[in-house]
């Protein structure tokens, strides 16, 4: 088995383990891609505490990076987006440590990633709730309020 392969394997079953450990079968949260080399990229999707998550595992060999993202709202659901890109950017630079807001397309996200070498599931539950923390802040400070 080549050195990428195993690497790529080692990343899925830390992935797998911590499905094993919030008690959620794995299968039942992946997302098939259709036109995209499961070596390379592996998608999955949860409901944590009424937020959808999404974990994203790529491969830009040789390193290994989980993506941990949620849409949190959207664009033109504010009546003022300049107001709202400022208070995003005020956000990302005083209430959020290891994550960020971002825009993708007409999506407010949320989005978190680490390497995925040496990393254990307890780092992977430190990235999600680092995200969930970030949708709480949203929530509170920003949410209808531009």
């Amino acid at each position: 088995m080549s050195n990428k392969k195993e690497h790529w394997l080692q990343a899925v079953k830390k992935i797998e383990c911590w499905f094993t450990e919030m008690n959620m079968n794995e299968l039942e949260h992946r997302i098939n891609n259709c036109c995209e080399d499961e070596d390379e990229l592996q998608e999955w999707f949860v409901e944590l505490d009424g937020q959808d998550i999404s974990l994203t595992l790529v491969g830009y060999f040789p390193e290994i990076m989980l993506q941990v993202r949620s849409v949190v709202d959207r664009v033109s659901n504010h009546k003022k987006p300049d107001q709202l890109y400022e208070q995003l950017l005020r956000l990302n630079a005083t209430d959020l440590s290891g994550c960020a807001y971002a825009l993708e397309e007409e999506d407010i996200v949320v989005v978190a990633d680490q390497r995925m070498h040496n990393k254990g599931t307890s780092e992977i539950k430190h990235l999600i709730n680092m995200v969930a923390g970030a949708i709480l802040i949203y929530e509170q400070s920003l949410n209808s309020k531009t």
